[in-house]
């Protein structure tokens, strides 16, 4: 378990010093660390600052918004003082009364030395209370505490132009800000529809309470603090003492089109990006904002109401598989092995390009935003907020755990972190997917990753649509703001068979004079996946193998055949943190048909964990410990989750991607009946384990500013049960006996619907 969360003091910072100015680290406040015990404490003490404050009842403009933006931070911030200084105090005191009356330890040098088993005796008792206290409710906390924390410096910084490399923490961040936050001089992004359709206005709704309720509900108390130090467990706090006033300055933020000038400074850590060699590069990291909880909170709710209406209305391109929900990038990568193996089917030779966009958060240019949330329908309110909450905005580098002065940013980016930053980002690139389509080629999008897969009679002719469609693209980025990243970009050549002619030509692109040649590769990485030109898979089953592995090393210092995790417990970690590897990408290749030699590393990784879970023998049966862990084996773990899979089809948008490609038996089928399957087609073997004819899940059916009732009035319940009820405690015990006896069945209402025997295994 880890320690206990803390807030900081209140360091409001309104003034915001040019980047170009010297930057001078400041001292880290103090901190206090948040006791959920003393949560009535807590919340008595916000009620009485709350009320000392005079907020504004009905406040009208920006003035009375940042006041009570303010107050309520203000209130959370002495509260925070008043219950858990004084309870630090306390807990000290108690200390030093149970030492008082204790002959005091001798001070000094001394050649004497305590045995090394008391060291050793300190671990194993503090690595026990852990294991302990370790609760199903956060299983990858334990994953956490046994990877550590990384206590090596951030390395002399680069400048970007070549300037001096920087060692303090304060120069870090001025090299840090150029190449996070260049000046915006590059040419304004056009304003003209590049595509875009106008849509027409829809109404603004007010907040409600349960529209907020819901949104801090999805939260985490143990998320970084943001720029005032107070974290979402104090905000929950907060609001259930006065949900009123989060209702009121929520609404009025909207309505007046302003968000507080107290919420729009955010702490910047910059965070290594994975698989990077030379960590001295500032382009080698990602700038993560830390924003105050009070606007995430905001954000939420917000996002939530930006992600409704773009998915009821379909404004985003369903090629577009980021930033928005129902949609994840498994089915973009089944969509793309449904095109290769189609175009296979008909002959076709296959090639796929991969592009990245160079630092999109940070390019998006505001005013083209705006106008495109105009353009495509949202209510004046959200776009006059949006235009607020992006201007003026300032930030703090935190390096090495030191925190720097605020820097004024350029009024061009998205803050990385926020929970806007994933569906504005995708809106923004509407223009990109609509530039891209073509007969002969089609392209998918999962936030700033874009592929483009082209098929025709030759290698060769693809990487001529390629080339014109990367021209397409380049020149719509172009207008929006943005570059694509060029050298970070793979290309890879489809072969059905080495016996079918092919050739193995590179792709050459010119921009702003610039020639860039991209060598083709047997292997890309993609979205996590591993993509080989055969489609063998080998080589991402290989990785996820490793991955897994390495996991289960680490886990390994958690449990032994000794002592540690109970086999409980250790079952529910392995599941949580080691199968979701090993089945990661699994839609996209398992069939079921003869694929044994292909499930062996994973089958092989299984076995280790299994072996851990049980604290077993290298020569234990495999069989036996699959069915004293209740672990199916991995061909059985596979086609349960390939038959779940299944079961959403029917709640999935009639317009995705998956729809349209599902068999000609679906109403949502854009195939010709008479078209043959494509031979190992992923989409065509999830649906064969559905009935087309199951009712169908309309999805964006309640609006977000309404209560979340399932039945509305067509359900009442009348009279009660007078008749005493059972001991909760009774009942609970009654409950796990009932369970543990029908574990040696699980239904599977898939196919049939029927209640199947099967071998131990229970549901999952």
């Amino acid at each position: 378990m880890h320690g206990p969360t803390s807030i900081g003091k209140l360091r409001p910072q309104r003034q915001a010093d040019p980047l170009a100015e010297p930057v001078e680290a400041v001292e880290k406040a103090p901190g206090y660390p948040i006791d959920p015990s003393c949560q009535d404490e807590w919340i008595g003490f916000y009620a009485q600052q709350l009320d000392e404050a005079d907020l504004p009842e009905d406040p009208e403009t920006a003035k009375d918004a940042d006041r009570i933006t303010g107050g309520v931070l203000e209130a959370m911030n002495i509260a925070s003082q008043k219950t858990f200084e004084e309870t630090q105090k306390k807990k000290e005191a108690n200390r030093l009364k149970n030492y008082k009356g204790k002959k005091p330890k001798k001070t000094g040098p001394t050649l004497a030395r305590s045995p090394w088993w008391t060291e050793e005796r300190a671990r194993r008792t503090r690595g026990e209370k852990i294991l302990a206290e370790i609760s199903t409710d956060r299983v990858f906390d334990s994953l956490k505490w046994f990877q550590g924390k990384r206590r090596a410096l951030i390395p002399p910084v680069k400048c970007p132009n070549g300037g001096i490399t920087a060692t303090h923490p304060a120069d870090k961040a001025i090299n840090f800000g150029k190449q996070f936050f260049p000046p915006a001089n590059q040419e304004p992004a056009s304003l003209e529809p590049l595509g875009i359709k106008s849509v027409a206005k829809r109404p603004h709704y007010l907040i409600t309470e349960e529209e907020i309720n819901r949104a801090l509900a999805k939260t985490s108390n143990r998320s970084a603090p943001g720029a005032f130090g107070s974290n979402y467990r104090l905000l929950k706090w907060a609001f259930s003492s006065s949900p009123s006033t989060f209702v009121t300055l929520f609404n009025v933020c909207l309505r007046i089109g302003y968000h507080p000038s107290t919420l729009r400074n955010s702490i910047i850590a910059p965070i290594p990006k994975p698989r990077r060699h030379d960590m001295s590069l500032p382009k080698n990291y990602r700038p993560i904002s830390l924003l105050e909880t009070l606007s995430k909170l905001l954000e939420k709710v917000i996002t939530n109401r930006i992600t409704f209406e773009a998915g009821k209305n379909n404004l985003l391109p369903h090629s577009q598989f980021g930033g928005k929900d129902i949609t994840s990038c498994t089915d973009a990568g089944l969509c793309i092995i449904h095109d290769i193996r189609t175009a296979w089917a008909r002959k076709k030779c296959v090639s796929l390009l991969t592009l990245d966009i160079s630092g999109y958060f940070n390019n998006v240019n505001h005013k083209r935003l705006i106008y495109t949330m105009d353009r495509l329908g949202y209510s004046n309110e959200i776009c006059k907020w949006l235009e607020s909450y992006l201007s003026h905005r300032s930030a703090q580098f935190r390096i090495d755990g030191v925190l720097c002065k605020p820097i004024q940013l350029p009024n061009v980016g998205i803050p990385q972190g926020s929970p806007l930053s994933p569906i504005l980002s995708s809106i923004y690139s509407i223009p990109i997917l609509a530039s891209a389509s073509d007969l002969q080629a089609s392209s998918f999008g999962y936030i700033d990753d874009f592929t483009i897969l082209a098929f025709s009679d030759s290698h060769k002719h693809n990487i001529d649509i390629i080339k014109d469609i990367t021209n397409n693209i380049n020149e719509t980025a172009i207008k929006l703001g943005l570059e694509f990243e060029l050298p970070k970009s793979e290309l890879i050549h489809f072969i059905r068979s080495p016996r079918s002619p092919h050739s193995n030509p590179s792709l050459t692109i010119s921009c702003d004079n610039i020639d860039t040649t991209i060598q083709p590769q047997g292997c890309i990485r993609w979205l996590g996946f591993y993509l080989d030109q055969k489609l063998t898979f080998k080589e991402h089953i290989t990785n996820m193998a490793i991955k897994a592995r390495a996991a289960l090393g680490g886990l390994r210092m958690l449990a032994n055949s000794r002592s540690g995790l109970s086999i409980r417990h250790a079952r529910i970690l392995y599941k949580a943190c080691i199968t979701p590897i090993l089945i990661y990408g699994l839609p996209w290749w398992f069939h079921g048909r003869r694929q044994s030699s292909l499930l062996e590393p994973l089958r092989k990784t299984q076995n280790q964990g299994l072996r851990w879970i049980l604290g077993a023998f290298r020569t234990t049966p495999i069989r036996c410990m699959e069915h004293l862990a209740s672990i199916p084996p991995i061909h059985i773990l596979c086609q349960k989750h390939i038959e779940s899979m299944s079961a959403k089809l029917r709640s999935i948008p009639r317009m995705s991607e998956i729809a349209k490609r599902l068999p000609a038996s679906w109403d949502t089928s854009t195939i010709p009946a008479q078209k043959p399957p494509a031979a190992k087609d992923p989409i065509f073997h999830i649906a064969s384990l559905a009935d087309p004819n199951v009712e169908i899940v309309t999805p964006y059916l309640a609006e977000p500013h309404l209560p979340a009732v399932p039945f509305g009035k067509q359900l009442t319940i009348e009279g009660h049960n007078t008749t005493p009820g059972k001991d909760r405690e009774k009942f609970i015990t009654e409950c796990k006996l009932l369970t543990k006896r029908a574990e040696g069945l699980y239904k599977n209402p898939i196919c049939s619907g029927a209640l199947r025997s099967g071998t131990g295994f229970p549901p999952n």
